[in-house]
């Protein structure tokens, strides 16, 4: 009978210290904590890394589209002096005569009605001009300098019919049209140019 009850003590204390051995399966609330944030700081990390890349595929494409564009501006640019070309001569006749002493006042008269239907024509085909959709991004900006030498020219031709020969406040006008196209010029990395210079001639 003591045998058995030593024996059944024995396997009481065998039990209980297996019971006291077996490690605790629940974190503690700093452990918990802990796993959190390591978690938290990996996400942010791979956050990072993804936002990094987009990034750098977006200035990649930006890249590519200015280089698209540059070639498209420089067309249009072109597109701008050769239209008001081939409508300005007789303006441009009329102006070179009035700026030359030597031609009898009565020669640059003969040629005042011309120079104002050529500014008028100017400005007509200076309206007319359409900005591509490749330009879109510039849009407003060429809108604004078109407009500026469209104003240019019927300030020439209201100038023309009071009987002046001189067109400085049109001229002036002209003048904030280049300044406006050359910041989109250089914006795409093209040089400065004057519009006014290459149609006054």
């Amino acid at each position: 009978m003591k045998k058995l009850l030593a024996v059944g003590v024995a396997a009481s204390l065998v039990l209980g210290a297996c019971a006291e051995e077996e490690p605790t399966e629940e974190l503690t609330e700093e452990e918990v904590e802990e796993t959190t944030d390591q978690v938290v700081e990996e996400e942010t990390a791979e956050e990072e890394v993804v936002e990094e890349e987009a990034t750098e595929e977006e200035v990649v494409e930006e890249e590519a589209a200015g280089e698209d564009v540059a070639p498209e501006l420089v067309t249009f640019y072109l597109n701008v002096s050769q239209t008001i070309n081939a409508a300005d001569a007789d303006l441009n006749a009329f102006e070179a005569a009035a700026a030359d002493p030597e031609v009898p006042a009565e020669e640059v008269e003969a040629l005042r009605e011309a120079a104002i239907a050529s500014a008028d024509a100017a400005a007509a085909a200076v309206e007319g001009i359409e900005i591509p959709e490749t330009l879109s991004a510039e849009q407003a900006e060429l809108e604004e300098a078109l407009t500026a030498v469209q104003e240019a020219y019927v300030m020439k031709s209201e100038a023309l019919t009071a009987g002046e020969t001189t067109f400085e406040e049109a001229n002036a006008r002209f003048t904030e049209a280049d300044e406006i196209f050359n910041s989109v010029l250089e914006e795409y990395g093209l040089a400065a140019s004057s519009l006014l210079n290459e149609v006054s001639g």
